[in-house]
């Protein structure tokens, strides 16, 4: 029998090292386990992290978009105000040349008739002193014959220059010019 516990014995050493091999592989397999959730978890956290870290740059993102999307939309509606506000003003500047154009054409074709209306003036009264200076051209030459002809023989002895006679005649026709 001592063979048979030496066999038994042999086999519970066995049994016992199996039983410790398989509590070791069991122990190393449930570190390596342990080991390799640690590390997903480590991972996990690093992937929320960055998740995290994704969605506050998302959201910032779009916060920065939306408040240039609103920037820009306020600038776009201020430079459309001052767009319509300078048509408004262009506008009125036009209305108000046009105006002053219509009145400067009135004034022009009133001018235009008064300037007409002179120049029928002007043509009546050049015609007019055409006649008149005819006139005195005429009254003229009779009187100068007349002095000629009934002078006396006391003015004969003494001529008259020509400057006086010239004068004469100048002072007729500046006073015929002056309607006196």
């Amino acid at each position: 029998m001592s063979y048979s516990v030496s066999a038994a014995q042999l086999w519970s050493r066995k049994l016992a090292m199996q039983a410790e091999d398989m509590q070791q592989h069991q122990k190393s397999q449930s570190n390596q386990i342990a080991s390799c959730l640690a590390e997903m978890n480590t991972k996990q956290e690093v992937v929320n992290q960055t998740i995290g870290q994704l969605g506050r740059s998302i959201s910032e993102v779009q916060q920065q978009n939306s408040q240039l999307v609103l920037q820009s939309l306020n600038q776009i509606n201020m430079s459309m105000q001052q767009v319509a506000l300078g048509i408004q003003d262009y506008a009125s500047r036009i209305n108000k040349l046009e105006q002053t154009m219509s009145d400067m054409n009135l004034k022009f074709e009133a001018l235009q008739k008064e300037q007409n209306s002179n120049t029928k003036t002007l043509a009546d009264c050049t015609s007019q002193m055409t006649i008149i200076t005819k006139k005195l051209d005429a009254e003229l030459k009779k009187r100068y014959m007349t002095t000629k002809q009934t002078r006396t023989v006391q003015n004969q002895t003494m001529p008259r220059s020509n400057t006086t006679t010239k004068k004469r005649v100048l002072a007729i026709d500046f006073l015929a010019d002056d309607d006196y």
